[in-house]
This record gives structure tokens, sequence and C-alpha cells, in this order.
């Protein structure tokens, strides 16, 4: 393994595992280790998902190509999660996509067919949240989505926005005071 190409990383049991950046045989263990999480953050950029598995698809193959560009300082799956964020804002700009897909799209839970007026409902719901999240400023709406809705640690968002955990845990609390006002405003 050449040592200028390894890196450390951390599985869920907290037990270390080494890659070797530059073997093809190591990225197919980083796709399955790390692919929901970069589909969920190009999901949550997008709003669509045939265009967010593009850009999932081209953050690996960027990843890989420029893996030399990786300094294995922070996490392996921020810099991915960087990557598919600024891939699918290049693919938006580029397409000036401006659809907002239904946020359960990316959050689908129940196998069960609910009744159609549950799903009505959900959709209405769904789409309240989205209008509501884009009335965010974008530092304050991408804090929340990674933390609440792509189920980032504070650190690890905080790794991914270049700021402090304060800051993270800051723009997230204002983010869930506006959503509460707004859903207040709704149920009035």
């Amino acid at each position: 393994m050449n040592p200028d190409h390894v890196l450390m990383s951390e599985d869920h049991e907290n037990d270390s595992v080494q890659y070797d950046l530059s073997d093809p045989a190591s990225w197919a263990e980083i796709v399955r280790e790390h692919y929901d999480g970069v589909l969920r953050a190009a999901l949550s950029q997008t709003r669509r998902r045939s265009l967010a598995e593009e850009v999932a698809q081209e953050t690996f193959v960027r990843a890989f190509e420029r893996h030399h560009q990786f300094d294995g300082q922070g996490a392996l799956g921020a810099w991915l999660h960087r990557i598919a964020v600024n891939l699918s804002r290049d693919v938006l700009r580029r397409e000036n996509v401006r659809s907002h897909a239904e946020l359960s799209e990316a959050h689908e839970t129940s196998d069960a067919d609910p009744h159609p007026p549950e799903v009505v409902h959900r959709k209405h719901l769904c789409r309240v949240l989205r209008e509501a999240l884009d009335e965010i400023s974008p530092p304050m709406r991408r804090a929340f989505e990674q933390t609440v809705v792509l189920g980032y640690s504070y650190r690890q968002a905080a790794e991914i926005e270049g700021v402090s955990e304060g800051t993270i845990a800051s723009r997230v609390a204002r983010t869930r005071n506006a959503l509460a006002r707004k859903y207040r405003d709704l149920d009035a």
C-alpha cells in the first residue's frame, strides 16, 4: 500500500479502517460506506432524485480522480459531502433548475401505503416545509439540513461548512425557531 495515499477513516463501530485512495478496490468500499450520505446531500440540494443520483456518481468519480487533493486531516465523508454540494450547485446553475421536489422523497420511512388524505396532507406539509426552508438564509438552511435532515453531527457539519460547532448550533436553533413560527402561523 502506497503510504502517500493511505487515509484513516472511522467506521460506525469506531474501528479504524485503512484505504489506499489510489486503489480502485478501496474505492468500492468507500462508495459502499458513503453513497447514501452523498446521495442525501445531493438530493437536499437538487430536490430531484435523478439529478441527485447523477451527482452522487460524479462525486465519487471526481473524488477518485482528485484523491491526491485530500490531505487526510478532515473526515473523508465531509470531503465527499463538500464535493457533492458543489457539484449539485454546478448542475443547478447549468440546468437552471428551480423546481421543488417533495422533501419526503429523501426520507420515506413507511412501507405501508397511507390513505389518500394522509398522502395529500403529507405532501402539503413537505411543500410548506420546503418553502419555509427556502426563505431561510443559505448558511442557516445548510446547517439545518446537514444536522437535522442528513443526520450529520454538529462537528461534521462545522467541518463541512468551515465554521465552529457553536456557529452550527446557533444556525440550527435559529432555523428551528423560524420554522416553529411558520408552523404556528399555519396553525392559527
